[in-house]
């Protein structure tokens, strides 16, 4: 895990040295708690890149089931695995999104 990730938003101060995020779906899953110690955040900076580098894509952020502009494509179900109550979740790539993006999802 890299040692700083973000930038999120704060949501509310939880206690008084702990403060609630907002991280997307995608991040949570994989072992984020929204809650965090004050002494694990740093101010997120803005600032212009002298070598002018293309940031990265954020990755998919909307999941619909209609046709419309948002919706992110499957690829391939990476994996699976059946939870002792009958339940499976499937561990899905995005097209167009590298293995960084996959997310377990549980079928309705």
């Amino acid at each position: 895990m890299p040692r700083r990730q973000g930038p999120y938003t704060v949501v509310r101060k939880v206690l008084s040295l702990a403060y609630e995020l907002d991280i997307p779906p995608f991040e949570s899953g994989k072992g984020i708690h929204p809650v965090i110690s004050f002494s694990h955040l740093s101010r997120y900076r803005i600032h212009e890149d002298p070598f002018k580098r293309v940031p990265l894509s954020l990755g998919p952020v909307e999941y619909c089931n209609s046709d419309s502009d948002n919706e992110w494509k499957l690829e391939r179900i990476v994996d699976h695995k059946t939870k002792p109550d009958g339940t499976t979740k499937y561990l899905v790539r995005w097209k167009g999104y590298g293995l960084k993006w996959d997310l377990w999802k549980t079928m309705k």
